[in-house]
């Protein structure tokens, strides 16, 4: 199961203070007011410059990200490679060494982020009271890494496990 880290950021004192408009801020809030937005927040180095959510969602009650989570990692990811702590040739059994078939043997980060590790996770299971490396770990093959495109969010929670093996941070 995944846990929850608390994180708490300094604010700063205007936008400004970290290179941020305040006019392009409130543009920016104004223009999200108008759309289903819970939240959002902008960081430069390591303040928070500006900050909105909408009733009744705040900075500390967990959001639903969907795809962004998976623009993030690989975000994360590229600066890991970039930094030489992983690569895109990086083999998951490297990393979580397990008894498993031939092609988990295969399976390479490029595979968790391109979305072709070639796995079978049932979307419906109760993910909230499961470990999901090892829900992908012991998941069935099929098709070979590389092979096909399959939306499997257990991918990038895989690839994100790596990075925190090599960086130690959540």
């Amino acid at each position: 199961m995944t846990t929850a880290v608390k994180c708490e950021l300094p604010v700063a004192r205007t936008p400004e203070e970290v290179g941020v408009s305040s006019e392009k801020m409130l543009e920016m809030y104004k223009a999200m007011e108008k759309t289903g937005y819970h939240g959002f927040m902008v960081i430069r180095h390591g303040k928070i410059a500006f900050q909105a959510f909408k009733k009744p969602y705040t900075a500390t009650i967990p959001h639903a990200m969907y795809s962004v989570s998976k623009g993030l990692t690989v975000i994360a990811i590229g600066f890991a490679v970039n930094e030489g702590l992983l690569s895109l040739d990086d083999r998951v059994i490297d990393y979580f060494p397990v008894k498993c078939d031939e092609y988990m043997k295969k399976i390479r980060l490029r595979h968790l982020i391109s979305l072709s590790a070639g796995r079978e996770v049932f979307p419906l299971k109760n993910k909230a009271k499961n470990d999901w490396t090892e829900m992908f770990l012991k998941s069935k093959a099929v098709y070979e890494p590389g092979e096909n495109f399959s939306y499997i969010n257990e991918n990038f929670h895989m690839a994100l496990a790596m990075l925190r093996k090599v960086t130690g941070v959540s």
